[in-house]
């Protein structure tokens, strides 16, 4: 079928990811041998129609996941977002995030944008976006979420380190302006 063709990079990066372990390799092999059978079955015997992509997508994301917060998975249609930053056509709130423990995280407000002028600092996690939970989130779906046309509004909830409660802020989407990097940051738990 189609959808085995992505199989064979699944299964390099499983043996990549699980070299550096105290496994055997027969026992890697055998694993792998599984994972296999299991997406045969799923494709083959499944009572509903399944995207294999959806599928194979979904366990790249799960084995990344199991590394440290920064290892992630960009799929085609997160990159073809990630890229249109660079092209210019960029409308939304002005952060640069990550998401960590579940959560997206402030890294920077880009200087001059609506979640600077807000008063959004690094270290923030937004966890509600027009009052939904945004726990778990895909960063597919936060650029979905907190993009927009130019003069919309979109309300996102701020719990930020330091301060017991959690507040609302309501941000006025606008132009954002391509920057380079002015500076970094470590975001420390305590």
């Amino acid at each position: 079928m189609k959808y085995f063709k992505y199989l064979p990079y699944l299964l390099l990066v499983v043996v990549l990811l699980y070299g550096v372990k105290s496994d055997t390799v027969k026992d890697q092999f055998q694993k792998m041998k599984t994972m296999t059978q299991i997406i045969r079955l799923v494709s083959e015997n499944y009572v509903e129609d399944v995207d294999m992509n959806d599928i194979l997508e979904g366990a790249i994301i799960g084995l990344l996941d199991r590394l440290d917060p920064h290892s992630s998975y960009i799929s085609t249609d997160q990159f073809k977002l990630i890229n249109e930053q660079f092209d210019g056509e960029f409308e939304g709130i002005g952060i640069e995030f990550s998401i960590l423990e579940g959560f997206i995280t402030v890294i920077s407000p880009i200087p001059g944008t609506p979640s600077d002028r807000a008063g959004l600092q690094s270290g923030d996690k937004i966890i509600r976006i027009n009052d939904k939970s945004a726990y778990k989130i895909t960063q597919k779906d936060v650029m979905e979420k907190l993009r927009g046309p130019k003069g919309t509004t979109v309300e996102v909830t701020i719990s930020r380190p330091g301060i017991e409660d959690d507040f609302n802020v309501t941000l006025l989407r606008d132009k954002i302006p391509i920057v380079s990097i002015l500076a970094s940051f470590m975001i420390d738990n305590k």
